[in-house]
């Protein structure tokens, strides 16, 4: 999609997926890609490092914690709620935003635990094995696990916590200082996605479900954690397919305010991010030319009367 808008002589030249984020954000600290997709903790992380400026230029997505923020126990677990999990073994990535989620959920909980500092794959492997009390992961690899093997049952999401979740889009800088049309192509072409993604549910799943590196997530898996409803929360919108965190309040206090604050305090940031490495330009432009030649409203942000204080 990006191709027919990016100048002449400027092609996408590969596309990578990693399903944790940290993965591109190092990616672009090392200078091997122009474009990162990241959580919302890996996209700020990206942004304070000292080696080579890096902005956030949008969200890829933003939610009431349903995409982050998840929380799953064995099949055989007897846990209904949090407190029965309280001083058991928790599996967690710490510096990701499911490590925010589970600090503030022990908080307003009350629980203590026993904390594991793994990586995505050992936690899903201890719910599946009945080594954790509780993993917190983040999809689709939730709902593969609960849904697809039926390896674990959802117990939490940051939903009812007040803590959203969000992913960013990352560029350096100097392809918006340097190459300005670029960075509008890019964004031009992901107004047109989110177009999709809200209007086209069916033809959006298709298009997921082409990138090979998930090609072993069932269809419905891949349709389920972009347009349904988790069963414990019912009634809280699975993905809000937007793009401007500065048109979404929470998404803006989490990106520029809470999350900073929690990365410093747990010193995975030296400083927190100033603000210069937040620049929706490119969007603004992309929005701007793109409205004079579409017949629908190529808007960033979304108006659901979120109230959550990120």
């Amino acid at each position: 999609m990006a191709e027919k808008s990016l100048p002449d002589g400027v092609e996408v030249g590969s596309w990578q997926i990693a399903l944790q984020g940290s993965v591109v954000g190092n990616r672009m600290i090392a200078g091997k890609n122009q474009v990162g997709y990241t959580g919302d903790m890996p996209t700020i992380t990206a942004i304070a490092n000292n080696d080579t400026p890096i902005s956030a230029v949008g969200m890829a997505g933003f939610s009431q914690g349903q995409q982050c923020n998840l929380a799953a126990v064995p099949t055989d677990s007897n846990a209904g709620s949090a407190q029965d999990i309280g001083g058991g073994t928790w599996g967690v990535t710490t510096g990701a935003c499911t490590h925010r989620f589970m600090l503030r959920m022990a908080e307003q909980e009350g629980l203590e635990f026993n904390i594991k500092d793994q990586g995505i794959n050992s936690i899903l492997a201890g719910v599946r094995q009945g080594n954790l009390a509780v993993g917190f992961g983040w999809e689709p690899t939730m709902t593969r696990l609960v849904q697809q093997e039926g390896k674990g049952e959802f117990l939490l999401s940051g939903a009812p916590y007040n803590v959203p979740d969000a992913a960013g889009i990352i560029m350096p800088d100097s392809i918006i200082k340097d190459s300005p049309e670029v960075a509008k192509a890019w964004m031009k072409a992901e107004l047109e996605a989110k177009h999709i993604m809200r209007t086209e549910p069916q033809r959006a799943v298709d298009l997921v479900a082409q990138e090979q590196e998930i090609s072993d997530f069932d269809r419905q898996v891949l349709e389920d954690v972009m347009y349904t409803s988790l069963e414990i929360n019912p009634d809280v919108k699975r993905l809000d397919f937007v793009t401007d965190y500065e048109a979404v309040g929470p998404a803006g206090t989490l990106l520029k305010e809470n999350g900073p604050q929690y990365l410093k305090s747990q010193g995975f940031i030296q400083e927190i991010p100033g603000s210069d490495r937040y620049n929706v330009d490119p969007l603004n432009s992309a929005v701007e030319e793109l409205s004079g030649e579409v017949n629908w409203t190529p808007a960033g942000g979304m108006n659901n009367g979120s109230n959550s204080s990120a």
